[in-house]
C-alpha cells in the first residue's frame, strides 16, 4: 500500500515536470529560428513533444491511484476488539428484557427485489422510491414497537446499494428516545460518493440501558480476487442485572451467508460458542440474536424454489452449543426468503435462521416473529422477552 501510495506521488511530481518543460532546449530553438515568437515555439514543442509524456504520466498517476484504493480496500481489516461509549449519565439494572432482532436488508430488498449473489439479475433496487418505500415501513414497525433493545443487521448508511438513502439515520430519527452505535461490517475506504457503501450492525437501547459495548472481529472468508470483502464481527453489549457483579451479556451478529460448505460460519459460530460460554461460566446471562445465516429450526414451508438457489442452506449443527443452551425461535413463521427472485408467497423458499441462543442462566419468557410478508426486507424481525433466573451455575 505504501509503494503504491509513493508511486502514485512520484508520478504526479515528473507528470508536472513533464507540463513546465525544458527552458534549455526553448531557447536552442529560438536562437536557430529567430522568426518565430518564443511563446508560439513553446507551445508547438509542447505540443509536438510533451503531450505524449503528459498523457503517459497522468494514465500511471491514475493507475497508481486506483491501485492504492484497491489495496486499501483489500487488505483493511478493523481491529479485533473496539470499545463503544453510550455516554449515559444513570445506569439502570433489569433482570427483564425485550428484543428485536430484524436483518433490514440495508432498504433495498423489499418484495419486488432480486439480488445477483443468490442467484437473481440485479445488484442495486430498481429505484430510489422503491427504497424509500421500504425505509418507510421499516421505520413505521419500528415506530410501532417498544423492546429494550433492537439488534439490526445490514443498517445502511447512505450506499450506492441502496440509492444514497440513509436507513440508519431514518431510524435514528424514528426512534430518538433510543441510544445507538453502529459497527461497519461492509465500508468502501477512499471510494466518494455516489458509489461508496457503508452498512452493518446496529444496536439502539433506551437510555441508561447499555453500560459498554464492545465489537469483535469473527473469521473472514478467505481473500479473492477483487478489492472488497465482509468483515464480520458480533456487537458485544452489556446491561447491569440486580444480581450482584452479574450482567447481561447481549451479542448482536451476522455469520457469513456465500461460504463454501459453511466452513466459514462454522469456524464463526465456535468463536461467538467459545465467548459466550465463558461469560456464562463468569455467571453472567449471555443472550446471542441476529442473522445466524444457519436453519435455527428444521422447517417444511411450501415452496416452489429449485434446489439450485438453496445452496447457502444449512442447518445450526445440534453440537453448536451444550444441550442445556435454548435456541429460541418461532417455529410458525418463517423469517428470511430466498432472493433469487420477488417474493411470490408459496413459490419462494421460506426457512427461519433469525432467532436467539441464550445460556441456561436464561428464562425465554416469549419470542415472536412477526409477518411482514416480506414487504420491507427479505427477513422478518423476531421479538423476544426474556428474563434472569437467579441461581448459580
Amino acid at each position: 500500500m505504501l509503494v503504491a501510495v509513493g508511486l502514485t506521488l512520484i508520478s504526479a511530481f515528473t507528470g508536472w515536470r513533464a507540463v513546465t518543460g525544458d527552458s534549455k532546449q526553448a531557447f536552442v530553438w529560438k536562437i536557430a529560428t529567430p522568426n518565430i515568437r518564443l511563446d508560439e515555439m513553446i507551445f508547438f514543442q509542447f505540443k509536438l513533444k510533451q503531450r505524449k509524456k503528459i498523457l503517459l504520466y497522468t494514465v500511471g498517476s491514475l493507475v497508481c491511484a486506483l491501485l492504492t484504493i484497491f489495496f486499501i480496500n483489500a487488505f483493511y481489516t478493523p481491529p479485533k476488539v473496539k470499545s463503544y461509549s453510550w455516554n449515559s449519565l444513570s445506569e439502570v439494572s433489569k433482570d427483564e428484557l425485550e428484543i428485536i432482532t430484524w436483518n433490514i436488508g440495508y432498504g433495498g430488498l423489499g418484495k419486488e427485489s432480486n439480488f445477483i449473489l443468490d442467484g437473481g439479475t440485479d445488484w442495486l433496487p430498481e429505484s430510489k422510491l422503491i427504497v424509500k418505500k421500504n425505509v418507510s415501513g421499516i421505520v413505521n414497525f419500528i415506530k410501532s414497537q417498544t423492546p429494550d433493545v433492537f439488534f439490526f443487521q445490514e443498517i445502511a448508511k447512505a450506499s450506492l446499494i441502496n440509492r444514497r438513502v440513509s436507513v440508519f439515520n431514518s431510524v435514528v430519527d424514528t426512534i430518538k428516545q433510543y441510544q445507538n452505535i453502529y459497527v461497519s461490517d461492509f465500508c468502501t475506504h477512499l471510494i466518494p460518493p455516489p458509489i461508496s457503501i457503508n452498512f452493518g450492525l446496529g444496536v439502539f437501547a433506551r437510555t441508561g440501558l447499555m453500560c459498554n459495548s464492545e465489537s469483535r472481529l469473527l473469521p473472514l472468508e478467505p481473500r479473492r480476487i477483487g478489492a472488497f470483502r465482509k468483515n464480520y464481527q458480533m456487537v458485544v453489549n452489556q446491561v447491569s442485572t440486580t444480581v450482584e457483579n452479574k450482567k447481561w451479556i447481549l451479542i448482536n451478529l451476522h455469520l457469513a451467508a456465500f461460504d463454501s460448505n459453511a466452513d466459514i460460519r462454522a469456524k464463526q459460530l465456535e468463536a461467538v460458542r467459545s465467548f459466550a460460554m465463558k461469560q456464562y461460566q463468569r455467571g453472567n446471562f449471555v443472550v446471542i440474536g441476529g442473522d445466524w445465516n444457519l436453519r435455527l429450526a428444521k422447517t417444511e414451508f411450501p415452496h416452489q424454489t429449485e434446489d439450485k438457489y438453496l445452496f447457502w442452506v444449512h442447518d445450526l449443527p445440534d453440537d453448536a452449543f451444550p444441550s442445556d443452551w435454548k435456541i429460541v425461535a418461532d417455529p410458525n413463521v418463517p423469517s428470511v426468503r430466498t432472493v433469487h427472485q420477488a417474493y411470490i408467497p408459496g413459490d419462494n423458499y421460506v426457512t427461519i435462521i433469525d432467532g436467539f441462543i441464550t445460556s441456561p442462566n436464561v428464562e425465554v419468557v416469549a419470542v415472536e416473529t412477526i409477518n411482514l410478508n416480506f414487504a420491507h426486507s427479505d427477513h422478518h424481525p423476531v421479538k423476544a422477552h426474556f428474563r434472569t433466573i437467579n441461581k448459580t451455575n
